[in-house]
């Protein structure tokens, strides 16, 4: 009992610090505008119940040793990988029978019962820990590992029969409650958006040898469940806007000079000496007329080193960068976003704070 304690808890020490060490490495991929973490699910699930104990040590059957169980559970993804469950489930036990010779008597053993059981189980997500989640992934596999508190009542039936070939019943009815530890794995199917189907192993570890009313072989009795469920899947309704890989900057529509008329000859005055005009320089990045994205997310998503401002001009949305009085500078702004992966950058220049003329170079 006592080496099963242990290792059952350095099996939880790890079932939470390994994903944790691949998000030191992963976190921007597995989390950054993810719809599946902060999701949660509501679920029912209906199966099989296996018993392993003394009354079905070298005799088991399934006639004799299967019963049926229902569950009812809440769960919630705090990643895309890590999440935890709540889960009620409760339902019915048969084993046996054992038969043994007693006093020149045959005896043959044999129980029922039903169970009630709350856990505390947390989910790892094999699937979304070996390989980075997408969106477009359907199928997820899952281990479960937890801790809970159970309840039973059971009823032991003793069948003897005497050289006059006499069946006797003698009950022993009994309730009993300990501690419990589930562990399982899983899989589950998406279908759309809100409803997923899952099928589910757990074995579910008594810390108690009386689920059958008998002390002996086995210190620890398990109740085994296979579950086929349905879960209603929440928050994850809203669909996420897809982005383009490299999206191209939205061009302005190009100027087309008219021509011009021959003017009447006209005695021009000397000419004057105009002022040099000056420009502010900056660099667009994007532009988009269809999404809605704001000028944090935009810098986050493509990590840009610099500050990004948004610009709305109609139905168009640019994303600027720097701020620069000569076009030196704006070239190495320029550059410097090129190499961050922003290849279709383009300088800009501003008159008096209105768009005058863009630069490729």
């Amino acid at each position: 009992m006592k080496v099963f304690k242990k290792a059952y808890l350095i099996l939880w020490v790890c079932w939470f610090t390994l994903p944790a060490t691949f998000s030191q490495t992963y976190s921007f991929k597995i989390n950054q505008g993810s719809p599946y973490a902060n999701t949660g699910q509501l679920g029912l699930t209906i199966g099989p119940t296996f018993y392993t104990g003394e009354l079905n040590s070298g005799n088991f059957s399934f006639s004799r040793s299967t019963s049926l169980a229902l569950s009812f559970y809440g769960q919630y993804h705090i990643s895309n990988v890590v999440g935890f469950r709540v889960q009620l489930l409760g339902g019915f036990l048969n084993g046996g029978s054992r038969t043994i010779v007693l006093d020149e008597s045959i005896i043959e053993e044999s129980f029922s019962g039903a169970f009630l059981e709350g856990t505390f189980n947390g989910i790892l997500n094999l699937s979304n820990l070996i390989s980075h989640y997408k969106p477009t992934r359907k199928f997820f596999f899952y281990g479960l590992l937890g801790i809970g508190y159970g309840g039973w009542y059971s009823s032991m039936l003793n069948k003897v029969y005497d050289f006059d070939s006499l069946e006797f019943d003698n009950p022993l009815q009994n309730f009993n409650a300990a501690t419990l530890l589930p562990i399982g794995l899983g899989f589950q199917y998406r279908i759309g958006s809100r409803i997923s189907l899952g099928m589910e192993y757990t074995a579910r570890f008594y810390f108690s040898d009386m689920l059958d009313n008998t002390v002996g072989l086995y210190r620890n009795d398990i109740i085994h469940y296979l579950s086929f469920g349905i879960a209603l899947n929440l928050g994850t309704g809203k669909r996420q806007p897809q982005l383009p890989r490299r999206p191209s900057p939205l061009l302005p529509d190009p100027y087309i000079q008219p021509t011009p008329c021959d003017p009447p000859p006209v005695m021009n005055p000397p000419p004057q000496r105009q002022p040099v005009e000056t420009y502010d320089y900056v660099v667009q990045v994007f532009a988009f007329a269809q999404h809605k994205y704001t000028a944090e997310w935009i810098e986050k998503r493509y990590r840009i080193p610099v500050p990004v401002r948004l610009e709305r001009d109609g139905y168009v949305r640019r994303y600027l960068v720097g701020n620069c009085n000569n076009l030196l500078c704006a070239d190495r702004l320029r550059d410097q976003m090129i190499q961050a992966g922003i290849r279709d950058a383009f300088i800009v220049a501003y008159k008096d704070g209105v768009r005058d003329h863009i630069i490729r170079r």
